[in-house]
């Protein structure tokens, strides 16, 4: 009885922080809408319809979904920031074509997309690049989500003047505004994955942040087994891994 009880608690800690995390998106994106309603209205249609597909993504029951789903929720939110920031926001995209069809638990990637580009990009005057990555090693999946936003000094501080949060032992000290982010994808990671699930944040001197996602490759039925995922750009991902290679590739974008 008291393994069932934990499970159900559990699964609540997980709905939960999938709520906080759909709640936060649909303010940024209501925001973004009321900017334009009044002197954009077809812009601002064009808003209201791309939240209505990610609404409408999001009703799924589903425990898992394929990474294409995923990265579908993931450009939606950008082109809802890309009207506010305009050519500020940079990004780019390269999913290797195999991992399209792996599943992950939903709202895993989208989380840290948004925290690069809030606490990464818009922060500064001249704006700033995201980066994705998606890619398998051995029997992993690997997401990486990395920006250039304002580094970590010495002190602690980022250089736009807050103090970042603590970090875990082994773990670069995130940056302000990624601890609830953080936490929950961490926590759906363990729930669904115990300890082959996990995020880890790395502090690039000079360059920003990279988020990277390890859990077990699995697809539709099948379970790999998982090995120790490991820090910065690993082997086989990243941009140099990405150039001449199929998948979803959105390539360097400014604001159009």
């Amino acid at each position: 009885m008291a393994g069932c009880e934990g499970s159900v608690w559990s699964a609540a800690d997980a709905a939960a922080a999938v709520e906080q995390i759909h709640a936060h998106f649909l303010c940024n994106a209501l925001t973004a809408v009321q900017l334009w309603v009044g002197t954009h209205p077809r812009l601002a249609e064009h808003l209201i319809g791309l939240l209505a597909g990610y609404v409408q993504a999001r009703l799924t029951p589903a425990t898992v979904v394929p990474l294409r789903h995923e990265v579908e929720v993931v450009l939606t939110y950008l082109a809802l920031e890309r009207v506010r920031l305009g050519p500020r926001l940079r990004t780019r995209l390269a999913i290797a074509p195999e991992t399209l069809t792996a599943v992950i638990p939903p709202l895993v990637l989208q989380p840290l997309v948004e925290n690069a580009v809030v606490h990464g990009v818009s922060v500064r005057p001249f704006g700033g690049t995201v980066e994705v990555h998606a890619c398998r090693r051995r029997d992993r999946l690997l997401l990486l989500v990395a920006d250039d936003g304002f580094p970590v000094v010495a002190d602690g501080r980022a250089a736009g003047g807050d103090r970042a949060e603590p970090a875990s032992p082994g773990e670069a000290r995130p940056r302000p505004g990624l601890g609830v982010a953080l936490r929950n994808v961490r926590r759906r990671l363990r729930l669904a994955y115990g300890r082959q699930g996990a995020v880890r944040v790395v502090r690039r001197r000079g360059r920003g942040w990279l988020a990277v996602v390890s859990l077990p490759y699995e697809e539709a039925g099948a379970t790999a087994a998982a090995a120790a995922g490991p820090p910065g750009w690993p082997e086989g991902c990243g941009p140099r891994a990405a150039q001449g290679r199929g998948g979803v590739d959105a390539g360097p974008r400014g604001g159009r």
